[in-house]
């Protein structure tokens, strides 16, 4: 519980828990969604008093695993720069009292990965009239679905799309009114990438 006295000058807090005594239980968790290299915290919701210990499992084993993962006494686990090949998975908090009586609750997380534009360039000989120019945009990584725009000043641009994560710019006739900036956007729910 926390009880907060506030005024225009600012504001004061203070918080307590209430221990009601009884077996442990853990409360059920919703899927958690972090982006990757992003740090994830989680707490285990554990009711009952007293409990003896909290811990963390995933695939049966007690964490941490590795040196991203951190647990807490207080039932807090910590994983930092998340990556979904090593980290997307389901995470068990356990709780246990002196008696032997314990309580489980299991946890999604899920690891969202953001688009990511490769660097690209019109090369670095100069453009002449009449010439064909083409350069592609590419998303090396990013959920899906995935939309890739080219945003360009200018006319007569033919824009393909190649698969699922690329976008080629194809320029059949240079001429004096393709001269300007171009760029690439690519974005999925999460959030967007420029180039």
């Amino acid at each position: 519980y926390r009880c907060i006295a506030s005024s225009k000058v600012g504001s004061v807090d203070h918080a307590a828990r209430i221990n009601i005594y009884g077996l442990p239980f853990v409360r059920s968790m919703e899927k958690q969604a972090i982006v990757a290299g992003g740090t994830l915290i989680v707490h285990c919701p554990v009711a009952g008093y007293p409990i003896d210990t909290i811990v963390w499992e995933r695939d049966g084993r007690v964490l941490p695993i590795n040196r991203k993962q951190k647990v807490f006494p207080n039932g807090t686990l910590i994983i930092e720069n998340v990556e979904r090949a090593s980290d997307q998975a389901s995470y068990t908090c356990v709780a246990k009292n002196s008696q032997g009586y314990s309580a489980r609750g299991s946890l999604e997380v899920q690891v969202m990965v953001l688009p990511h534009i490769v660097p690209f360039h019109f090369g670095d000989s100069p453009i002449f009239l009449d010439q064909a120019v083409q350069v592609t945009c590419l998303v090396s990584e990013g959920d899906m679905p995935l939309e890739i725009f080219w945003n360009f000043s200018g006319n007569d641009v033919t824009i393909t799309k190649i698969g699922n994560k690329a976008k080629l710019l194809f320029i059949d006739s240079v001429t004096a009114a393709h001269s300007g900036d171009y760029s690439c956007t690519a974005k999925n729910k999460f959030r967007q990438d420029g180039y």
